[in-house]
């Protein structure tokens, strides 16, 4: 899943305009992993973990208000949920 996800992520980081097609549906699969898969996500190593946030960042940033929704929709939902679960703070 993984190499799905960082060869997307790396096709699509240079800017917020190339490869419009791939965009809006590759940030709305990380924001269902973060919904529906909550547990493998908190049990991913601490690089890819960090590299899930920084790409919920990177959807934010984006100028489109679509894509832009829903990376703060989806940095809502992992917000509450790191939240609820006090055992990933520690």
């Amino acid at each position: 899943m993984f190499g799905l996800c960082e060869s997307t992520l790396q096709m699509i980081s240079a800017d917020t305009i190339s490869y419009p097609e791939f965009r809006q549906n590759f940030f709305k699969l990380i924001q269902n992993m973060i919904k529906h898969c909550t547990n493998g996500c908190f049990k991913l190593e601490y690089d890819r973990f960090n590299t899930l946030v920084l790409t919920i960042l990177f959807s934010m940033q984006h100028v489109k208000p679509e894509i832009m929704e829903i990376g703060l929709e989806t940095m809502s939902a992992l917000t509450i949920l790191l939240a609820q679960e006090p055992q990933i703070a520690t």
